[in-house]
């Protein structure tokens, strides 16, 4: 039933993944590399060049920041 609630065809193993992704600061504090930060579904993973930080955001966005220098 619970799947039921929150339909996802991209992390079928997961369905409530999407709600309880942590933030991609907090996922670094917690361990997880920065090029393995997961975003919530409809943001792209963008890793800065100048520090290696990642920041999770729309793909339009990602799209700017990566032509930008990021």
């Amino acid at each position: 039933m619970p799947e039921n609630n929150m339909p996802s065809a991209s992390t079928p193993a997961s369905p409530s993944n999407s709600t309880s992704i942590l933030p991609p600061l907090e996922q670094v504090k917690s361990g997880v590399h920065a090029n393995e930060v997961q975003c919530r579904q409809g943001y792209a993973l963008v890793i800065k060049a100048e520090d290696g930080s990642p920041a999770c955001v729309y793909s339009q966005v990602a799209q700017i920041l990566i032509q930008r220098g990021w």
